[in-house]
């Protein structure tokens, strides 16, 4: 895969206050708490191939990846002070069920022996598949309100693509299935504001 730019939005709460729902919450209660997060980022395979008596084919893809989680979270907090008195400095781990939307936009490359190289374009594809996701950072409270987080994020999935390809020669029909298992990881930073 090429490295890329992931962006995302979050929103959650934590259990800090002693009623939710019309139901009091136990003093526990405050280090766990619930989000949903979505992320966007490119997906591209980089150009790879092989050659295999005198016939070389090279394959790369363009596609893009969106996860929706829904996340269960823990925390705890350090650095307590009047303005945030359950700790400036926060470690939290989270992990949940997501929903991967993938896309991918191949393209084949093949030259038999002593022979012009063919090109195949099938068209993209897209796919909906479950996906685990795991976050784990740290949170600084600046303000009462305002904090910013580092924090890495891991999500697998196994999506499957199937193309149809034509041989402009003979016109041949053939299928490929494309079947990666994703494991991705992304560094984060984010400006969090809290209600």
């Amino acid at each position: 895969m090429d490295p890329s730019v992931a962006g995302g939005v979050r929103l959650g709460m934590w259990f800090e206050r002693s009623r939710l729902l019309g139901r009091s919450l136990p003093e526990w209660a405050k280090y766990f708490g619930v989000y949903t997060d979505f992320s966007y980022q490119r997906l591209n395979f980089a150009q790879q191939g092989h050659g295999n008596a005198g016939q070389t084919s090279f394959f790369y893809s363009e596609g893009t990846a969106a996860t929706w989680s829904f996340m269960f979270a823990g925390r705890y907090g350090f650095l307590p002070d009047r303005e945030v008195p359950f700790g400036r400095l926060q470690p939290y781990a989270a992990v949940g069920p997501g929903v991967l939307f993938a896309s991918q936009n191949p393209t084949f490359r093949v030259t038999p022996p002593g022979g012009v190289q063919d090109s195949f374009e099938p068209g993209s594809q897209s796919t909906a598949v479950v996906c685990l996701t795991v976050d784990a950072g740290v949170r600084y409270m600046l303000l009462r309100n305002v904090s910013i987080d580092v924090f890495f994020k891991y999500r697998r999935a196994q999506p499957s693509f199937s193309y149809n390809i034509v041989d402009p020669h003979n016109g041949l029909r053939s299928s490929v299935t494309l079947s990666p298992t994703f494991n991705l990881f992304s560094a984060n930073v984010g400006v969090g504001l809290h209600f």
